[in-house]
């Protein structure tokens, strides 16, 4: 049996975006507080201001978490992908396999499915859009970037994943 594909995440990316949250949460939970310290009359801004500052905050505590943990980005084996990117997916349900370029450049490690109704039914809500979204933008109904991935490039594991795509479907999983 191949031993399984283990792609991490890039820890420094995941704390680059949360320090960027916790900057914008200060900046915008340091408004708030300043404007609270006014005579002034309040209007909606400072409350938008402090929903703002809160959610980024949130989004920073997240990337923060994601960092520490540093879960795998990607596993591939012989019954299939999953990770943390990824929804679990068998190699019987993936019908093709590629490297997508974005509108930007970016480059991304794409499967598309023969049935994405059935594997977006057993997702939650929050995948179940993203995978939606990508199936409509791209064709892939799972889409890792290039970006999270440490030290490995979509084209090696798209070949990588083209080789044990084609051993599971061919029934030779030695």
């Amino acid at each position: 049996m191949t031993p399984p594909i283990l792609v991490p995440i890039r820890r420094s990316r995941s704390l680059m975006i949360a320090g960027s949250f916790a900057v914008l949460a200060a900046f915008c939970l340091g408004f708030f507080g300043l404007v609270l310290t006014r005579d002034a009359p309040m209007d909606a801004m400072p409350f938008v201001t402090f929903a703002v500052g809160t959610g980024c905050a949130a989004l920073a505590f997240y990337f923060a978490g994601v960092a520490l943990r540093a879960p795998m980005a990607l596993r591939m084996d012989h019954k299939g992908v999953s990770g943390y990117y990824a929804e679990p997916a068998e190699w019987a349900e993936i019908k093709d396999i590629s490297v997508i370029t974005g509108q930007k450049g970016h480059r991304f490690l794409g499967f598309a499915l023969h049935d994405p109704i059935a594997f977006r039914d057993r997702q939650i809500a929050w995948r179940r859009l993203t995978s939606w979204s990508n199936g409509r933008s791209t064709g892939h109904h799972i889409v890792i970037p290039e970006l999270i991935l440490k030290d490995r490039s979509v084209d090696d594991l798209a070949a990588e994943a083209k080789a044990l795509h084609a051993k599971a479907v061919h029934g030779d999983v030695n």
